[in-house]
């Protein structure tokens, strides 16, 4: 696909619309999984398509395409739909620059299938001594995507941006148990640290090799970042600007307010960090890229937002709308941090009497989410008895609602980890309500 094909749908959308965007996309990607320690997959795949938003009559439509040879019945489709879509109710974003923002590196665009096979190679020899019952699966993927953009008011934008991958597990099957542990890292560069990520599993492994009590329904619970990002989901959804604006969102009327939450969360969407998965130059509607702060010392100061939503609000775009081929755009998350406390981990974790250290949660999105209650399984949490790690714990599961039980955070991590999109400290919450099987 060239940028030909885009310029000639603009100027086709020019002559037949009101008002238009159009955007192409190519990516290749090479996936390479090892299963049982064994190579189970290398392969490489191609991708793109077209895809548009038009109005007529003051009426819009979305179209796509994965196939080059179906763009004009695209868009011939899209501008007959548009007189029975919904009403134009907003502006699409003018032509303006966007800041310099680090998203692809010439060394990921230059890796081969039988690079990554040694990566994955690599990281099976060095947890082979585990024992009987362990199997070890890694994962390693790497790509390069392109994608270009324009509208009817003067934007126009390219990109070319690069992503690496890497996944290493271990599942143990005992007579009477099982578990799964793993560590992954995810960016624009091949920079992850091997053998970090390997001590890192062995240390889980280790530690969830011997299931203990849980103990008490109520006891402290630290959250890792893995399982803090699980926990925040139904804080993410009452920040997103579509629910705010359908009015489903608690938060609707707290914006500008009093705070809602402890004074030591301040939680941010960046799109501009260097070198991140979530990072880039525009959002799918040519807003430049922008750092937002969604919660400040506790306030609600804003919600995610494109352009469709922000107008319903009256409320500029946040450079956050995300959109399919052929899907109309909708507010999404970039890269999300949670800004880190004064509590180094190791005093952290030490300073629990009785608790939990939990790594993971299963069911994310179960329970009314919209009024930010959750209902979580613990998918691996470890038993804390003075201040140490004392194995694992099995069959029990948190409950509560988000926004009160945020305000029982007592202690927060001196420094953020990141875990895929998200850079977030661990997190000690009190007073939890845990269930236990």
């Amino acid at each position: 696909m060239t940028d030909a094909t885009l310029d000639s749908v603009a100027a086709q959308l020019l002559r037949r619309t009101a008002a238009f965007e159009c955007f192409r996309t190519t990516s290749r990607n090479i996936s390479v999984g090892f299963e049982a320690g064994k190579l189970k997959a290398a392969q490489t795949s191609e991708r793109g398509g077209v895809g548009l938003r038009v109005v007529v009559g003051g009426r819009v439509a979305v179209g796509g395409t994965p196939d080059l040879t179906a763009v004009q019945a695209t868009i011939d489709s899209a501008v007959e739909a548009a007189a029975y879509g919904d009403p134009f109710g907003f502006a699409f974003a003018p032509a303006s620059p966007a800041p310099p923002v680090d998203v692809f590196d010439p060394a990921v665009a230059k890796l081969t299938p039988a690079d990554l096979v040694a990566v994955g190679r690599q990281a099976v020899e060095q947890l082979a001594d585990l024992g009987a019952g362990a199997t070890v699966g890694v994962s390693v993927d790497a790509g390069v995507a392109t994608r270009g953009f324009a509208n009817s008011v003067g934007q126009r934008y390219d990109y070319t941006a690069t992503h690496y991958s890497l996944s290493i597990s271990v599942e143990f099957f005992g007579h009477d148990d099982i578990f799964n542990v793993w560590e992954s890292a995810e960016g624009v560069r091949a920079d992850a640290d091997l053998a970090a990520m390997i001590a890192a599993v062995r240390r889980k492994f280790r530690d969830a090799r011997d299931v203990v009590p849980v103990g008490q329904p109520k006891q402290a619970i630290v959250l890792t970042p893995t399982a803090l990002t699980q926990f925040l989901w139904p804080l993410a959804s009452g920040l997103n600007g579509q629910s705010v604006a359908d009015g489903v969102s608690p938060l609707a009327d707290k914006r500008g307010g009093p705070p809602i939450l402890p004074e030591s969360l301040t939680l941010i969407d960046d799109s501009t960090l260097a070198g991140r998965p979530g990072s880039q130059p525009f959002d799918d509607e040519g807003v430049p890229a922008q750092r937002t702060v969604l919660i400040d010392r506790g306030r609600v100061t804003n919600f995610l937002l494109d352009l469709r939503n922000g107008a319903k609000l009256g409320l500029p775009s946040t450079a956050s709308a995300g959109r399919g081929l052929t899907s109309p755009p909708s507010p999404s998350l970039s890269n999300v941090l949670l800004a880190p406390g004064d509590v180094p981990l190791d005093k952290l974790i030490g300073g629990v009497a009785d608790g939990l250290l939990i790594e993971t949660l299963l069911g994310v999105g179960q329970g009314n989410v919209a009024a930010g209650d959750y209902a979580n399984p613990i998918g691996l949490a470890y038993k804390i008895r003075a201040g140490q790690v004392v194995g694992r714990v099995k069959n029990c599961s948190i409950a509560g609602n988000i926004y009160e039980d945020l305000k029982k955070v007592t202690a927060i991590e001196d420094r953020g980890h990141w875990e895929g999109y998200a850079c977030l400290p661990h997190v000690r919450i009190d007073g939890l309500e845990l269930a236990v099987e």
